[in-house]
């Protein structure tokens, strides 16, 4: 933001300028880009073996193909048995409330995926056993004959004498050597394998002159049209750390003991306390999360029986009859003494892998996650990630998004499927409640959430219904797409403008190249081919899981701050019944830019770590802490230590030093816990970093997230500031793109907002005060007119809550009965 424009035009509104930010501490000083290290850090425990035999290739895959049937068999059975015996999770517990929650988007391609994804496994750990073995052999034979070294003395007369000294003594390795990757560099397109290798997608003709983005992010890239795709596999940083170095979850550390059990991580480093940030608002986490759905959701492991129930992975009989146990089922057993859940008898929180993906390229490697979503910046939250699901959310008139109507007002469209995506009251249901439908599936998940996607669904149309009256000849087709890519670009500009710098601090927005064009007429020439967008396992498993940031109650208040409603988490997670009140969806809003946001620290609300998809007749959830740390492990995410190293900065040597770069009393923490300081999950080591200066977060999860968010927009063809490609904006136009803000959005979409501060992000102050909303700059869409239209009333459209542009006549919308106010049967 330094230097930009500011939302509103207002002095003082803006950050200070960069030679007032120093970072703490001082080893923390600089933090260079990623790229620029990647070549010269490979990570942990890492060989490169030469290539294996093309015919013991085949007879490898072929045994790997007899196998691979014969356990999906076995999978099937267990499923088939859990079934038959009731070993299934009881309904509407929180194991599964949280498998609905995570449920596929396609079930049928990723189970497919998955399975495809297996025999890749398959075949890379009996390669890798192979390798290993022989290395061993090698290694033995090598302590049989004796090792010799070349040695270089210098005696007393100062002669240089040079020989060598070699030893019989057998050697036994580290064992954390059994890590290192043993996989050769192997193409698999003259094997079996090929045919499930996903081929990379066949673009249009045209695809390079397209001004428009496809659903599923394919082709978005020429040359790697696969590059961004839905559903394909994420990327790394460093390469993963697995039990086996192919697949297994993380169970040990470097020096082979076992890791802490999560939730007793969880219990010794994390506080049930919630601490509030001095400058942000709300709507800063909010906004997180909105993006994180426009980006990453990863595919669970699929293990449903035949009756559509899933298998409880905590049943006792599933824990120790190995006959029922299921490969994917990974969860966390409690500790006797748990001070929440031996209350309740409970132990064992239920969990399952996330399913592996096929690898693009066709090359061996190792375990990596599939990403259901696109992996770029593109509204896909709002207007869905493949085609189909793109068409069912359109009403295929005027360019408009389907709605819904509540208290005669605009609302999300209404998920046909009753009684699933969310949770309502039995009262609710009965009386006409539904649960909402966007363009991912989470967005029934915190009333916060469901009503920026309302705002979001409204800015759509409002955009879309101007566009046809500035040009009555376009066909729905094009005024749909030009209002997409208008709101697709305001969604970037507001991230990088206003929300990225909050959480990263100026000095690694300028570093990463972050900062907004300010020169070639607001244009970007920072697109490079050659950048991959796909998101980061690390980014999505561990730095962007921006947690603490949730407060544990949610307010609905009144512009001046009065209380309307209040609602502790548990009780609207996943339930969206409270904004079915007439006046709640503005009250959300005065909420959300008026109430603090939390601290990014170890301060986490026990409605995350003891309630999480806790369902109202129950008395406790999940922890989310502990599945964020399991599921990292799951990932083979290695430990914080190594990403120190790869993001430039020295790599500790002791518990003692990490009391010099994270909050007091780090090194005792963490030292009761892990055997060695290299084992810290990366996730809670980075929520006890000292932050950057002016920044949210420290140094290793702000390298993580400024490389990733460098990728998003230099690997997209399609960012709004891009001038060289198709779809570019005019100059005029992208100008207007960069008087937008999230304060303009909300102004224009809401029904009694009629004073806000220019930046939603930060609490109302003297330099960020609330202005009438006629005081927040807007876009002029009128630079879009592609044709003379007589007597259009421009000032009509211009201001604030024109009723047209959102209240609905009653053929306005395929999903448009109209619910009054209805008791949203939570007080």
């Amino acid at each position: 933001m330094d230097g930009g424009q500011c939302p509103g035009g207002i002095s003082l509104v803006c950050c200070p300028k960069r030679n007032k930010f120093q970072t703490e501490p001082s080893d923390q000083s600089n933090v260079p880009g990623l790229q620029l290290l990647s070549q010269k850090y490979n990570g942990p425990q890492v060989t490169s073996r030469p290539l294996i035999a093309l015919d013991a290739l085949r007879d490898v895959i072929s045994r790997v193909f007899q196998e691979s049937n014969t356990e999906t068999d076995r999978s099937n059975e267990i499923e088939r048995k859990a079934a038959d015996e009731s070993l299934v999770l009881k309904k509407d517990s929180p194991g599964d409330l949280h498998q609905k929650f995570i449920k596929l988007r396609n079930s049928k391609l990723i189970t497919k995926l998955a399975k495809d994804g297996n025999d890749f496994l398959a075949v890379a750990t009996q390669v890798a056993k192979s390798r290993q073995l022989q290395e061993n052999n090698d290694q033995q034979q090598g302590n049989q004959r004796g090792t010799c070294n070349k040695v270089t003395t210098t005696e007393a007369d100062g002669t240089v004498v040079t020989g060598e000294e070699c030893t019989n003594q057998e050697q036994q390795a580290p064992v954390s050597s059994r890590r290192r990757s043993f996989l050769p560099e192997i193409d698999f397109s003259q094997t079996d394998l090929a045919t499930k290798c996903p081929g990379d997608p066949v673009c249009p003709a045209n695809a390079a002159r397209d001004p428009y983005r496809s659903y599923d992010g394919s082709c978005n890239n020429i040359k790697h049209t696969a590059w961004g795709k839905a559903n394909t596999p994420y990327t790394r940083i460093l390469p993963p750390d697995y039990e086996d170095g192919v697949s297994e979850i993380r169970k040990t550390g470097v020096t082979g003991r076992q890791l802490p059990n999560p939730r007793t991580v969880s219990l010794a480093s994390v506080r049930w306390s919630e601490r509030a940030d001095a400058k942000s608002t709300v709507m800063l986490m909010q906004w997180g999360q909105f993006l994180d759905h426009d980006m990453s959701l990863a595919a669970t492991t699929p293990m449903i029986t035949p009756q559509g129930t899933s298998i409880d992975c905590c049943n006792r009989r599933l824990l120790s009859d190995p006959r029922f146990r299921h490969p994917a089922c990974i969860s966390v057993l409690l500790p006797d003494n748990d001070p929440f859940y031996a209350r309740f008898n409970v132990g064992c929180m239920n969990l399952v892998r996330n399913a592996p993906s096929p690898p693009i390229g066709c090359r061996l490697r190792a375990r990596e996650q599939l990403n259901q979503l696109t992996h770029f910046i593109d509204g896909s939250m709002i207007y869905g990630n493949d085609r189909d699901q793109a068409m069912s959310l359109r009403e295929f008139r005027g360019g408009l998004l389907k709605s819904s109507r509540i208290n005669g007002l605009e609302f999300l469209p209404f998920d046909a499927r009753i009684g699933e995506g969310c949770i309502l009251p039995t009262e609710g249901i009965r009386r006409g409640m539904r649960c909402f439908a966007a363009g991912d599936n989470r967005v029934n998940e915190l009333t916060g959430l469901v009503t920026t996607h309302a705002l979001f669904l409204r800015e759509h149309n409002r955009v879309a219904r101007l566009l046809w009256s500035l040009n009555p000849r376009w066909s729905d087709e094009k005024i749909y797409q030009e209002a997409r890519r208008f709101v697709i670009a305001e969604i970037q500009h507001i991230t990088y403008n206003e929300w990225l710098p909050l959480i990263l601090g100026p000095i690694i927005m300028r570093d990463f190249r972050l900062e907004l064009s300010q020169t070639n007429g607001g244009y970007s020439l920072d697109y490079d081919s050659e950048t991959d967008p796909t998101i980061i396992n690390e980014f999505a498993g561990a730095a962007y899981r921006l947690h603490s940031l949730v407060q544990g109650a949610f307010n609905f208040q009144t512009e001046d701050g009065q209380l309307i409603q209040q609602f502790k988490l548990r009780h609207i997670f996943n339930n969206p019944a409270s904004l079915y009140r007439a006046g709640n969806y503005d009250g959300c809003i005065h909420s959300m830019i008026n109430e603090p946001s939390q601290s990014l620290d170890n301060h986490f609300s026990e409605e995350l770590t003891n309630h999480l998809f806790q369902d109202t007749n129950s008395s406790f959830g999940m922890d989310l802490v502990t599945i964020n740390i399991q599921r990292g492990r799951d990932h083979g995410i290695p430990g914080y230590n190594y990403f120190r190293q790869a993001c430039g900065l020295t790599k500790l040597r002791s518990f003692e030093q990490l009391d010099n770069v994270m909050v007091d009393g780090a090194g005792q923490v963490f030292s009761r816990l892990y055997a060695h300081v290299d084992d810290i999950d990366l996730f809670i080591a980075g929520n006890y970093e000292k932050k950057l200066k002016d920044a949210m977060v420290g140094p290793i999860f702000a390298c993580i997230i400024g490389e990733q968010f460098r990728r998003l927009r230099a690997g997209d063809r399609y960012w709004f500031e891009n001038g060289n490609q198709a779809g570019a904006f005019a100059p005029n136009q992208l100008s207007e793109i960069k008087r937008t803000s999230l304060a303009r959005i909300i102004c224009d979409n809401s029904e009694t907002i009629e004073r806000i501060q220019p930046l939603a992000f930060l609490r109302p102050t003297e330099w960020n005060p609330k202005v009438l909303c006629e005081k927040i700059p807007w876009a002029d869409l009128r630079h879009w007119q592609a044709e003379r239209v007589e007597q259009f009333d421009w000032d009509s459209f211009r201001g604030n809550r024109e009723p047209a542009a959102r209240r609905l006549d009653d053929s306005s919308s395929g999903n448009n009965s109209d619910l009054e106010t209805i008791d949203d049967g939570l007080d």
